[in-house]
Formats: structure tokens, sequence, C-alpha cells
């Protein structure tokens, strides 16, 4: 799955912590390090893509923002006062699931 923060989403070649386990050594920002995760599946994505056979194909959707997902009420700093804001544009699963079905 996707999203549209993956364009926050920043790879440091020096830094192979893309996995977030020395976060508790450093500030941590949770949308950052989502943002990252998201741009990390898309970069995966696009690798699987030139390596499988010829007819083969992989996709990558960006269901939308889905109410009683965790990002909607497990967020801390500015997206905890963010969020409610976009609640009323949020979809049912049911709904999200419908976009990579």
């Amino acid at each position: 799955m996707s999203s549209f923060v993956e364009k926050r989403g920043r790879l440091d070649a020096t830094d192979p912590d893309v996995a977030g386990t020395s976060w508790s050594k450093r500030f941590y920002d949770q949308i950052n390090v989502y943002a990252t995760s998201k741009l990390v599946s898309l970069l995966a994505a696009r690798e699987l893509a030139h390596r499988l056979p010829d007819g083969m194909s992989v996709y990558n959707a960006n269901p939308g923002m889905a109410k009683g997902t965790a990002m909607n009420s497990n967020t801390g700093g500015l997206m905890r006062l963010t969020t409610p804001l976009f609640r009323p544009f949020a979809i049912t699963p049911d709904e999200g699931v419908q976009t990579p079905v």
C-alpha cells in the first residue's frame, strides 16, 4: 500500500537504518518515519517489477485515509492536532480496500 506522504520520505545512504531501530537515540518524527517507510515500499515494488518475468506486474495502490486506522488514532505531535481536521474526509475500510481490488 502506498500513501500520498512518500514524497516526504528521505533515505540517507550513509545510514542503513531504514527500519528505525536506532530511533531511540535520536529525534523521532512519526510522519517522517511513516513517509520513509512508504517511500521504501514504492522502491521495493519498482525493483520487484524489474525482476519479474514478462507478463507479470506489480501494483502499489493508495487507498486514501481510512477511518479507524492507527494513523488516525495513534498519532502524536502535530499529527494529533491535524488528524481530526481530515477525519470527515476519511473513507471506511471497506471503501479503502476497493482501491487495490
